[in-house]
């Protein structure tokens, strides 16, 4: 539909884009009606596991969303606005802060040298001296910031797959837990 519409909009002389929605998922609603694939779902500190949002560290999920954004590309828009669903908090209700998958807690472990699971490391974050936990938890937020970037960049390489001059937009919202990294997403 969009690749018969958007020339229609062209046409007229109109900027044409499309926002998609949910690239990893909201929040755990309309669920019977939701992506429902085995891929990784984010998980919470708690191990609590959101039904409707996708960990964009799984290689299943990864290949999902470049077949996404491929296919919005082929679609011949002038942009393609990336919502405020790629973030790493705020789900609710479904989670307050992610990721803690296993997928998540190897690459956290590649990053720091030191193999972490999800109890052990929550109980760091309240652990030990100040600056130890002021340390863990900078590193945790440079995790985070390269976890987003890595999907922004997916995002790209899929989208330039097809034309590397649709432009992309970032929507966001308060995504402190995210680690404000605007610079190297863009």
């Amino acid at each position: 539909i969009l690749a018969k519409i958007i020339p229609q909009f062209k046409a007229l002389g109109l900027c044409v884009g499309i926002n998609h929605l949910s690239t990893l998922g909201h929040l755990d609603e309309n669920l019977e009606n939701s992506l429902s694939e085995p891929y990784q779902h984010l998980v919470d500190q708690d191990g609590s596991v959101s039904k409707s949002c996708y960990c964009a560290s799984d290689p299943r999920m990864q290949d999902y969303l470049r077949q996404v954004y491929v296919a919005l590309a082929r679609t011949n828009p002038e942009f393609i606005w990336v919502d405020d669903d790629v973030r790493m908090e705020s789900h609710p209700a479904a989670l307050k802060f992610g990721c803690f998958c296993d997928f998540c807690m190897a690459e956290f472990s590649k990053e720091t040298g030191r193999r972490w699971n999800r109890p052990d490391l929550r109980a760091a974050f309240n652990a030990g001296t100040r600056d130890g936990r002021i340390a863990l938890r900078r590193q945790w937020m440079e995790h985070n910031r390269t976890y987003i970037a890595q999907v922004l960049e997916l995002v790209r390489e899929a989208t330039d797959s097809v034309n590397p001059a649709i432009k992309l937009g970032f929507m966001t919202g308060e995504i402190s837990y995210s680690g404000y990294g605007f610079a190297r997403w863009a």
